[in-house]
């Protein structure tokens, strides 16, 4: 660090004391820096997939022919769906008293 031999070195003197401290704040800087930088990075490609889903959602929605949208299904048709999920859930498990 500062030009001795290791095996020489005392790390009861100030200069070393100081030189590990400088050493230690520089690195403690650094890895903020570094997680700052990766929060902001992780922001911004959030940020990019919410407008370009955005804009695909609009694109879906102006399109002339209707491409992409679909009807939701009414109550009726929700529960035949329902039941027939149900039916092959209970259908499938062997535990299943008939």
């Amino acid at each position: 660090m500062n030009g001795q031999i290791p095996s020489d070195i005392v790390l009861t003197d100030v200069n070393v004391q100081l030189i590990g401290l400088a050493l230690f704040l520089n690195s403690f800087l650094i890895q903020r820096k570094m997680m700052k930088d990766i929060q902001e990075k992780k922001f911004q490609e959030e940020m990019q997939s919410a407008v370009s889903k955005h804009n695909y959602q609009q694109q879906i929605d102006n399109d002339a022919y209707g491409r992409g949208r679909y009807i939701a299904p009414d109550i009726l048709t929700q529960a035949a769906v329902e039941e027939r999920q149900y039916y092959h859930r209970e259908s499938y498990n062997l535990n299943y008293k008939r």
